[in-house]
């Protein structure tokens, strides 16, 4: 398979060594490997779209083996799995190379920070429906079987599962249905500060809204990357919920809750910002969060519920 010209690690001075990897010349400090330096390629195929997954990770040594078997032990098999390593130097990149045969493509050198190893990750997905998973996060073993079936029997663009949070033993300590996120409170930065945060372990876009996202921008920050993307995406369409467990957050001990707080700061940067008629509004929805799933479904047509008598997921 000829290797397209967008791989920026592909483009590199490197020499395959003896793993069927290559590394690059020492002052560019390059590795990279995977399936499609074996010439390997996927696509979407009838009623199996393809979803690419991206992980972003840096001295991540003991979450990245969690992280990639929730991905490549997916029930669902039509996946393209990316990772990009920042150039770790705690074992990480030889933990990545171990599954080496069950990773699409795989890069591991220096940048200037998480959200500018997920836009390299993006210039690189080829898959219709795009995702990504921090190292430490995972999957639950039928999300994107869930995903793909709701993507590939209606009109969806944008995703989210339940919210699941883990402790640092992998147990799963809270679980909810999200109310219904509105795009024009989205774009006012309202999740996270005056409502719950959306989830970026479960949620799931079509391709096509990257071509939303000012990459130049989005691969500065720091902190609230995520959002932006939310942001971008609300310009367009609406983030519709399914109700099933698709992934999770999973809180470490290096976790600063000062966090939050620089997160939401970040955020100002970009958002519109709340007008003052959009209170009584938030109001009501920090109600409505607290509502049943029946009541939720029955209030709004964003929701995916399962029917145990069509066996399919329907809209509630």
């Amino acid at each position: 398979m000829k290797k397209p010209d967008f791989y920026p690690a592909m483009s590199r001075n490197s020499e395959k060594n003896v793993d069927g990897l290559k590394t690059s010349d020492l002052t560019l400090n390059l590795v990279e490997g995977g399936l499609r330096l074996q010439g390997a390629g996927k696509e979407s195929l009838p009623k199996m779209p393809l979803i690419s997954v991206i992980t972003v990770v840096y001295n991540g040594v003991g979450y990245i083996d969690e992280t990639i078997l929730s991905v490549i032990n997916q029930s669902y098999k039509n996946i393209e799995y990316i990772i990009i390593d920042g150039g770790s130097d705690d074992g990480t990149v030889e933990r990545i190379r171990k599954y080496n045969d069950y990773i699409d493509y795989w890069i591991s050198e220096s940048d200037s920070g998480m959200y500018d190893a997920l836009v390299k990750g993006f210039t690189l997905v080829n898959g219709e429906i795009v995702c990504y998973l921090n190292a430490g996060d995972y999957y639950h073993h039928n999300a994107l079987a869930v995903v793909a079936e709701i993507f590939d029997s209606y009109d969806v663009e944008w995703l989210a599962g339940m919210r699941v949070n883990y402790n640092e033993n992998s147990q799963v300590i809270h679980a909810d249905l999200p109310s219904v996120y509105r795009k024009e409170l989205v774009r006012a930065g309202v999740y996270g500060k005056f409502l719950p945060y959306i989830q970026q372990e479960s949620v799931f876009w079509r391709k096509s809204l990257l071509d939303l996202v000012d990459y130049a921008y989005l691969k500065k920050m720091k902190l609230a990357g995520d959002y932006y993307l939310w942001y971008c995406f609300a310009k367009s369409t609406d983030l519709n919920i399914v109700n099933s467990y698709l992934g999770g957050f999973k809180y470490h001990a290096n976790q600063l809750s000062s966090s939050i707080e620089k997160y939401n700061d970040e955020k100002l940067l970009f958002v519109e910002g709340p007008r003052l008629y959009y209170f009584p509004l938030i109001m009501f929805e920090a109600v409505f969060w607290f509502f049943p799933v029946r009541l939720k479904v029955l209030f709004s047509k964003k929701y995916f519920i399962y029917s145990r008598e069509r066996k399919m997921w329907i809209r509630g």
